[in-house]
């Protein structure tokens, strides 16, 4: 589990290998509202996190309820 400041989103998932985490994330708002919910919360997807080798930076597929993660906009840095 672990969170981001967006929108007050968790993310939940497990290590798929050492580098890539596959989960689902939940936020208070976003541009689609799902049916189903994760713990009372309506905004959510898949995500698919890829880190680099020190886990400094991250490139991310996402998508929203049951879809696929397919959209490739969401990557990071730790701060």
């Amino acid at each position: 589990m672990g969170w981001y400041e967006e929108d007050c989103g968790e993310i939940y998932g497990y290590l798929k290998d050492p580098h890539t985490i596959v989960a689902t994330w939940a936020e208070n708002s976003s541009n689609q509202r799902c049916e189903n919910d994760l713990h009372g919360r309506h905004y959510i997807g898949k995500v698919i996190l890829k880190f680099n080798e020190d886990f400094a930076k991250f490139n991310g597929t996402w998508g929203y309820c049951d879809d696929e993660p397919t959209n490739i906009d969401w990557n990071g840095e730790r701060k």
